[in-house]
């Protein structure tokens, strides 16, 4: 729906039906509300989100009807899934593989190198820089 520059009435037609000003470029009407875009987020905060709580956020940004056409968003939603599931996997791997006292040095190691990826990842997508892990990066892309 247009609404008149002037006036900010509704606007059909050629010329403002309450003013009389002219309508005819899309550089004189402006739209006071876009109901589509107030439900989405800027795709940066969006696709930084998807990291926010793990997999758990990510799962909810791929079930939300807004973003299931959006490219960038839906990688970034696998792409932390499968970064979640690879490091519960690792640590479990690593609490149930190894001796009880290597995993106890180990274990905190990844997890700490896993948090230093975590919050870079954020960082770099919400300054808006495409972010690819190696290996999941693909898989998502591919599944995006």
């Amino acid at each position: 729906m247009a609404f008149c520059a002037s006036c900010g009435a509704e606007a059909r037609g050629k010329f403002c039906e309450q003013c009389g000003a002219p309508l005819q470029t899309p550089e004189s009407t402006i739209r006071l509300s876009n109901e589509e875009d107030s439900t989405q987020l800027p795709d940066n905060v969006a696709c930084a989100l998807c990291y926010f709580l793990w997999f758990l956020s990510g799962v909810v940004f791929l079930l939300l009807p807004a973003y299931h056409g959006n490219k960038k968003v839906r990688f970034h939603a696998l792409q932390s899934i499968f970064f979640s599931a690879t490091y519960l996997l690792l640590v479990f791997a690593v609490g149930v593989i190894l001796p009880w006292s290597f995993s106890q040095i180990l274990a905190p190691v990844i997890q700490l190198g896993s948090l230093a990826i975590w919050l870079h990842i954020m960082w770099r997508v919400y300054h808006g820089h495409d972010v690819m892990l190696p290996l999941l990066g693909e898989a998502a892309r591919k599944q995006a």
